[in-house]
């Protein structure tokens, strides 16, 4: 792929490498299913699926779960955690759904708590400083934000950010609507509540709480969205 190789050839190479990676997850399984008082089954274990992940981890012996990998098993469980709720929260995440309230830390670094009654609209942006479609978006929000920032509530939420380069990516690009960063405490993330798999994604609530648009990645149908409602 680096030396622009057949196209043909590379396609053959990943479907290749597909099955052995089916090979290699389905022995590594076989081998936690056998030996669950076995260190190397908890490493194994963390290279599987969240689901499989899940169902497992209880039935390891518990000087495996408090052993050599208890790190890395309590990593991937939290986020076999963080990923159920995510699945339970997406069947509310959509058009007509209550979106949920929050508190989160703001810039100043006080908390900031969410209240979609204050605006007809509020805009939700979940973004992060390494994301770049989120940044090459900026410059379209900053258009909007100037536009209808009397009518609407333009509200920022970094995500998997540390809060030094959360700031250094609000100053640095001048953004001037609220800016909040994200709790990774698994009950208070709202990227979960709201069941975010890619970023940017954006989603438009009324006044009354009710979503309005869930718009994932960097497109115009946001804004198409939004020139709609306001024309409305």
């Amino acid at each position: 792929m680096f030396n622009n190789g057949d196209i043909e050839k590379i396609t053959a190479l990943f479907k290749k490498r597909k099955k052995h990676s089916i090979i290699e997850s389905n022995f590594q399984l076989n081998y936690i299913k056998n030996n669950l008082d076995k260190d190397l089954s908890a490493l194994y274990l963390s290279r599987q699926p969240l689901d499989t992940i899940g169902k497992y981890l209880k039935k390891l012996d518990k000087s495996v779960k408090e052993g050599t990998f208890k790190n890395i098993l309590k990593y991937q469980f939290t986020r076999f955690q963080k990923y159920t709720k995510a699945q339970e929260a997406e069947s509310k995440i959509k058009l007509g759904g209550k979106a949920p309230e929050f508190s989160l830390k703001s810039i100043n670094g006080e908390y900031y708590s969410v209240d979609f009654s204050k605006n007809k609209y509020t805009i939700l942006d979940f973004w992060g400083s390494w994301c770049a479609p989120c940044i090459s978006g900026f410059p379209k929000m900053k258009e909007y934000f100037e536009k209808h920032k009397n009518k609407i509530k333009f509200i920022g939420i970094a995500c998997n950010d540390t809060e030094t380069k959360w700031k250094n990516a609000v100053f640095e690009h001048k953004l001037k609507w609220k800016n909040l960063l994200n709790d990774n405490e698994i009950n208070k993330d709202v990227s979960i509540k709201y069941a975010v798999e890619a970023y940017p994604t954006k989603i438009i609530i009324n006044s009354s709480g009710i979503i309005e648009g869930v718009f994932k990645g960097e497109g115009e149908d946001f804004y198409e969205r939004l020139d709609e409602l306001m024309k409305n």
